[in-house]
């Protein structure tokens, strides 16, 4: 969310889009609601108009992320969650960076700190 809404931008969410162009990184399915339901909830509160959500909404289905439609077990999720005293869409995250072998790009603290705790690598 941070490219597209510019008060929460920082140095690196800046250096993950840039480098966007040269890696190939996943989201979990939810990702697409998720997304569309911040933008929503942001124009809603007058921190975007109506232009700049359809321009954001283009601009994101050109990213090139890739979208694991992976099924994933309920208990899979509700055990990450409750171990790192994370919400649901945040434990779909971890799994998925789990799973995938993937390196985890955020900036949320409790979910650095689970998924150091299980092993899974952070992008700094």
């Amino acid at each position: 969310m941070p490219w597209y809404l510019e008060d929460e931008r920082t140095e690196f969410t800046d250096s993950l889009l840039v480098s966007l162009a040269d890696i190939e990184a996943w989201v979990p399915a939810l990702w697409r609601i998720e997304f569309t339901n911040a933008l929503l909830t942001a124009m809603r509160r007058g921190r975007i108009d109506e232009d700049w959500f359809a321009e954001s909404i283009e601009h994101a289905e050109r990213l090139g992320l890739r979208i694991d439609d992976t099924p994933v077990a309920l208990s899979r999720i509700s055990k990450l969650a409750f171990a790192g005293n994370l919400t649901a869409y945040d434990a779909a995250y971890l799994e998925l960076a789990g799973r995938r072998r993937l390196r985890l790009a955020t900036s949320d603290k409790e979910l650095r700190r689970a998924a150091s705790e299980i092993g899974v690598k952070l992008v700094d």
